[in-house]
This record gives C-alpha cells, sequence and structure tokens, in this order.
C-alpha cells in the first residue's frame, strides 16, 4: 500500500486520463506505424507456410538483363519461396496507385488472397497467374492455398 491520500490517486487517475486524450491529438502515431500495426493483428493462422522474400529489384544497385527484359523499367519485382513454391511478383505503379500480377509456380493452387493493412480480397486463378488492380500503396501479402489444403503465406511487402 502507498501512504498517498485517496484523493490524490483519483487526480492521479483523472490526470492519466487527460493525457491520454491529448497525446493523440498532440503526437499521433504516424501513419505508417499504424499500417504495420494493423498488419501485425492480420497475422491470422500461423500455422501458414512463410514465403520469404529472396530477391526485389528494388534493392539490385543495377537491374539484370533478365529484369529488364521481363519488365518495364518502372516496375518493380519480387520473388518468394516456401518449400517447392515460388511467387514471382511485378508491381506496376501508377501515381499513388499499384497493378500486381504474380505467378505461383510448384505448387496447384485452390484459393489465392490478397491482404492489406484493411482487409483481404479473393484473387481469381488463372494457371497459377494472380491479378490485383487499382490498390492503394502501402503493406501487402499474398495468402495462398494449395489443393491439398497447405497455406502459404508471403512476407510482408511495401508496395
Amino acid at each position: 500500500m502507498t501512504d498517498q491520500p485517496a484523493g490524490d490517486l483519483v487526480a492521479d487517475d483523472q490526470l492519466i486520463a487527460r493525457l491520454g486524450q491529448l497525446a493523440p491529438v498532440l503526437d499521433p502515431a504516424p501513419p505508417t506505424l499504424l499500417d504495420s500495426a494493423r498488419a501485425l493483428f492480420g497475422l491470422g493462422r500461423l500455422d501458414a507456410d512463410l514465403a520469404q522474400l529472396v530477391r526485389d529489384s528494388a534493392d539490385a544497385p543495377e537491374r539484370s538483363l533478365e529484369l529488364a527484359v521481363r519488365a518495364a523499367d518502372d516496375d518493380r519485382l519480387l520473388s518468394f519461396e516456401s518449400g517447392a513454391a515460388g511467387v514471382e511478383m511485378q508491381i506496376s505503379e501508377r501515381a499513388d496507385r499499384r497493378d500486381i500480377v504474380c505467378h505461383v509456380t510448384g505448387v496447384p493452387l485452390r484459393d489465392a488472397q490478397l491482404e492489406t493493412t484493411i482487409g483481404r480480397q479473393a484473387l481469381r486463378i488463372d494457371d497459377g497467374v494472380l491479378i490485383a488492380r487499382d490498390l492503394a500503396a502501402g503493406p501487402l501479402r499474398l495468402r495462398l492455398t494449395t489443393t491439398a489444403g497447405t497455406s502459404i503465406v508471403t512476407s510482408w511487402v511495401r508496395v
């Protein structure tokens, strides 16, 4: 127990409550921090295989001839791998909007979803190709389900 009178504790609680109201107004969290926090709550199933990012054309000091042939100069290419599964993702930028074309190899797909900080979007699967158009810039990942029922998710990337 403390030697502090009960009236002082009430005043302290009121001060803390008032500071809690002022903090978001005077020093709001940056939007990128909020996006990342929302993404953490969207982890969903932890038993899914994680497809790690293994290549990002934005990280390459000079684009290779192969990348230059496969995509326009402004497109970004990402490669993810998880066991036998491979995901190649091409991202095209238009101002603050993004178009994404993915090719999944090594596993037959039953379901594909694109996850962002604001929710999930089902993607049509056409022979392992997934397309999402007119997306807002920001973090995203793919959640894939194989015909065998295995779940695969890509690591989060900011596009």
